[in-house]
């Protein structure tokens, strides 16, 4: 028997119901459970009180009523969600059930902005004290930090403070916190930097939902913040023009995670797609009918879709000199001359980097060639002041550190909307304590985030074409005078239409500032190289800041760990009676496989014939699928096999 409850209220069905409901993995869509139109009599007294709204409507666009929906056969839940009004006459009206992912995507996410969700943090007056948890700690003890941003409309540095260096962090006192614009402890122009995974946290809350696990967490990627220069307290006008679906999007898109949802405890969890099936459940599939073989369709662009390992992929960066010297654009790379740095080329002093040892030969400080390490795949070029015959600025400097990865054969190509910020050097005057009573002022250049509330262009940008430059030509001026790879409006990075998210690690107080031992400023990185352009040196943060390169990210989150043959989807009609989730792995004769998506079928009697389903074959091996616990000394066995009697040998 098939039952539909309507905000706890029994539907009539009519005697020809026939509904088609599907469950889908979010692993390869980002729909979860849904059914077709159900199309529900009016002439029936409790369904026209049910809808009796309706009739004051004048379009489906006006239905603001979401109501509780589940949908029951043969005893077994098989949608349980919202409700969706597609349509209605006089005589019936059209419903859909959406659940799981379908109803956090198409239905609470939707079209929403996230600039209009209820619920979001409001970061009161950051007092004195608020200021100093948020620099000496970090993610998940505090839910923001508060590095220095730097406003380019306003011309003004936003979070503007340092710490004298003889001060424990952990100890610091009132008087240890200072603005070095203005003595004292005046807290104007503190704005908070909120977590990226606090943030994902709050704006699920807001929708309904309890996020109870997030693979960022537990990685080094927990230290990323949102750039906020908007100079607001309120969490969610610090994405203007983003929705809540493109929002959740890019997050998975950039670190290839998916939200699943749980209707029923309302909750969700933030899984990492290559560890997506590292201890999953096996379900035995029994009375197979029949099956066939058909290559995948094109998922018209649904980004759950998206295997990062097999397309193009690239952030979507502003134009303009600084980022054009870490993504390189192809006039730049076909122009300049190209060198290597050999993998066996050891530096004579170990305390000496590899790319610091190999330009301090003369015979390698060439303007006009890209060198490359074969053993790190950097890449880098001398840069020399060319004002001042040896002047200090004379460095190498870093190139192509957010380059696009780029494959022989892609599948299509991924832009993403999520960048790392643009580290620019602002002038500060910091003033600190050389005795009890007396401040020095020092003027030092500091690299921070910076923010445009406008699109910005270099006035030569589009000018000069580098397809006639001498290759002799210095590798700045090239990068300088480069034309952009495309023609693409720049959107800017946080206008009040939809831009750029911009993302930075919070690098704490660990790195001191150079120059100045005595002094303490909160620094942000979006690479391990540090590139200070103001004094042309490198900041080397061994080891203690992430980066954002495409390369490590894939490195680190995009590789898959279980074999999957997705070229391939294998459709089986099934009589098994049980009713199955769709992120099990099957085992269906004595064959391992993934499943993308089933469909059943209901009347008015409860499920009706076979139900299908679509796989991928997988090769999971049988200890991955049915991992053992040896109770005898509580060690797991890594090596188990089947042997011929049928007995297993735990290794």
């Amino acid at each position: 028997m098939t039952e539909l409850y309507i905000d706890g209220t029994a539907a009539y069905l009519p005697k020809n119901l026939s509904v088609q409901v599907k469950r889908e993995n979010p692993l390869f869509t980002k729909n979860g459970e849904y059914t077709y139109d159900i199309t529900l009599p009016l002439s029936a007294p409790v369904n026209a009180a049910l809808y009796s709204h309706l009739n004051r409507l004048n379009s489906v666009a006006e239905v603001k009523t979401r109501r509780r929906a589940v949908l029951v056969a043969d005893n077994r839940v098989y949608c349980n969600g919202t409700e969706v009004v597609t349509g209605w006459t006089h005589d019936a009206v059209t419903i859909q059930i959406a659940s799981g992912n379908s109803e956090l995507n198409y239905v609470i996410g939707g079209d929403l902005q996230v600039s209009f969700l209820d619920g979001m943090p409001e970061t009161g007056t950051i007092i004195e004290a608020g200021a100093r948890f948020c620099v000496t700690q970090r993610y998940p003890e505090a839910e923001m930090c508060m590095p220095m941003v730097y406003d380019r409309d306003a011309d003004e540095i936003l979070n503007p403070w340092f710490v004298d260096n003889t001060v424990d962090p952990p100890e610091l006192s009132p008087g240890d916190l200072h603005r070095f614009d203005v003595p004292g402890a005046d807290m104007e122009r503190f704005y908070p930097q909120p977590y990226l995974c606090a943030y994902l946290r709050y704006l699920l809350e807001a929708l309904g939902y309890e996020l109870e696990y997030n693979f960022l967490e537990e990685t080094i990627y927990k230290d990323l913040y949102i750039v906020n220069a908007l100079r607001t307290m309120k969490w969610n006008e610090m994405l203007p023009g983003w929705s809540v679906a493109d929002f959740l999007e890019q997050v998975e898109l950039l670190f290839n995670a998916t939200v699943v949802v749980d209707n029923r405890r309302r909750t969700a969890r933030l899984l990492c797609r290559s560890t997506f099936y590292t201890t999953p459940t096996v379900a035995h599939v029994l009375q197979v009918e029949d099956e066939y073989e058909t290559e995948s369709a094109d998922e018209d662009g649904d980004p759950a879709a998206v295997q990062l390992t097999r397309c193009d992929v690239r952030y979507n960066l502003p134009d303009n000199a600084y980022w054009r010297a870490r993504c390189l654009p192809q006039s730049v790379k076909a122009a300049a001359k190209k060198g290597t740095i050999p993998a066996d080329f050891r530096p004579t002093d170990s305390l000496i980097g590899r790319l610091d040892a190999w330009f301090a030969d003369a015979a390698h400080q060439r303007t006009d060639t890209i060198y490359t390490d074969a053993k790190t795949g950097r890449k880098a070029f001398w840069n020399q002041d060319r004002e001042v015959e040896n002047s200090p600025k004379d460095h190498w400097q870093p190139a192509d550190e957010f380059a696009a990865i780029e494959r022989d054969d892609p599948e299509q190509e991924v832009e993403l909307e999520m960048i790392p910020a643009e580290l620019a050097q602002v002038n500060i005057a910091l003033h600190f304590r050389e005795s009890s009573s007396d401040f020095a002022y020092v003027n030092y250049r500091y690299p921070m985030p910076a923010v445009d509330g406008a699109p910005r262009y270099d006035a030569d940008a589009d000018e000069d074409s580098t397809e006639d430059e001498d290759a002799s030509t210095p590798v700045s001026d090239l990068i300088e005078n480069a034309d952009a790879d495309d023609d693409d409006e720049d959107t800017g990075a946080s206008t009040g239409s939809k831009g750029r998210i911009l993302l930075a690690f919070y690098g704490g107080l660990e790195l001191p500032v150079p120059q100045y031992a005595n002094v303490k400023l909160p620094m942000s990185f979006t690479d391990e190289m540090l590139y200070v352009w103001a004094t042309n040196e490198i900041i080397l943060t061994d080891g203690l800041a992430p980066t954002l390169r495409l390369q490590d990210l894939e490195g680190n989150l995009w590789q898959d760990t279980l074999e999957m043959d997705l070229d391939n989807e294998i459709t089986f009609r099934i009589h098994d009676p049980n009713l199955y989730d769709a992120r099990q792995v099957f085992e269906i004769r004595n064959r391992r496989y993934v499943c993308k998506e089933m469909e059943f079928t209901l009347d008015a009697n409860g499920r009706k014939g076979a139900w299908t389903g679509t796989f991928y074959r997988t090769g999971m091996s049988d200890l991955q699928a049915d991992p053992r616990w040896i109770v005898a000394d509580g060690r797991w066995r890594d090596k188990g096999v089947w042997l011929d009697n049928g007995r297993w040998l735990d290794g």
